[in-house]
């Protein structure tokens, strides 16, 4: 991606010239809903000049990623916390220049100079429904803890990392261990169906291995299906309800296996959790057309007891 990043600061001549064009560019960069129909519309859909502009008189920076002809193709705003690190958000990039690299300027940029700042952290909110913490993860950024968002229903995921650190991409969120084991629901495709698999669990890795693991020992090592994302339920009671089909309309193929036809989209229970149960949170989402594949464990060969090989 050639061009360069502009920062700017304060509320002065400089933010106002160009509050108007990144306000529209958010604006535009929010307008659907994500690539999953039916969430609801992202906050920067209504995104205003004087929202931006109160932001940078309060402390914010912008920061502008711009063409060599000077168009606007992306931007964020960082906002200093009082532990030292920096918050981005609203990243916003052009729609038409997705997948260019605009993303990863304008984030290399903001890293470089926290590192020139001796800046602890850089953290960042990531909605998962709209399968952004896989992204986020790519680029060495780590899961930190759960933000259920209140009032809304969607979930978000707080992420950092360290400016300057090698930012090894962990796709399935390793590091973030729960207090306790959860009731979880994974989530896979196959063929244009969906396959559901309730455990529990303390990480999105575990949960996800463990329940590639049962659909490979109940569809057969070979059967190619893809990891669409993990669910937890952060209040298991009064009732324990860790085996109990996620959403109904399924075909239960065992105690902990429901299938359901046709694509993620038609699953309201899957493609935003918490209107099925307040207290499921979606913790982990890849989007249609990019689940991940994940390779079973190889089975362990069996090893005849002492006792066994005494038998004549």
């Amino acid at each position: 991606m050639s061009g360069r990043v502009l920062t700017v600061t304060g509320a002065g001549p400089a933010a106002r010239r160009w509050a108007d064009r990144v306000a529209a560019l958010t604006r535009r960069a929010f307008s659907d809903t994500g690539e999953i129909a039916g969430l609801p519309r992202p906050d920067g859909a209504g995104d205003e000049a004087a929202q931006l502009l109160d932001g940078l008189a309060a402390g914010d920076a912008l920061w502008i990623a711009l063409s060599p002809s000077a168009d606007v193709t992306g931007a964020m705003r960082v906002t200093g916390t009082e532990d030292g690190a920096w918050c981005v958000h609203r990243v916003v990039v052009d729609p038409a220049r997705r997948g260019s690299g605009v993303g990863r300027l304008l984030l290399s940029t903001v890293e470089r100079a926290a590192a020139d700042r001796d800046i602890p952290a850089i953290r960042l909110n990531a909605v998962v429904e709209r399968g952004l913490p896989p992204l986020y993860a790519r680029l060495g950024y780590r899961v930190t803890g759960l933000e259920p968002g209140p009032g809304k229903p969607l979930s978000e995921l707080t992420m950092e990392r360290g400016p300057g650190s090698p930012g090894l991409p962990a796709p399935l969120a390793e590091e973030w261990i729960w207090p306790a084991p959860l009731p979880t629901v994974s989530w896979f495709v196959l063929a244009g169906e969906v396959y559901a698999v309730t455990g529990r669990h303390r990480r999105v890795a575990d949960a996800a291995r463990a329940a590639a693991d049962a659909l490979a020992a109940h569809l057969g090592p070979d059967a190619p299906v893809r990891y669409a994302g993990t669910d937890a339920r952060t209040n298991p009671h009064p009732a324990d309800r860790a085996c109990e089909p996620p959403a109904p309309g399924g075909l239960p193929l065992d105690p902990r296996i429901t299938r359901y036809a046709g694509p993620r989209e038609r699953i309201p229970a899957h493609v935003m959790p918490r209107t099925a149960d307040p207290w499921r949170f979606a913790v982990w989402r890849h989007n249609p057309g990019r689940e991940a594949r994940i390779e079973p464990c190889p089975p362990v060969p069996a090893v005849p007891s002492t006792h066994e090989e005494m038998i004549p």
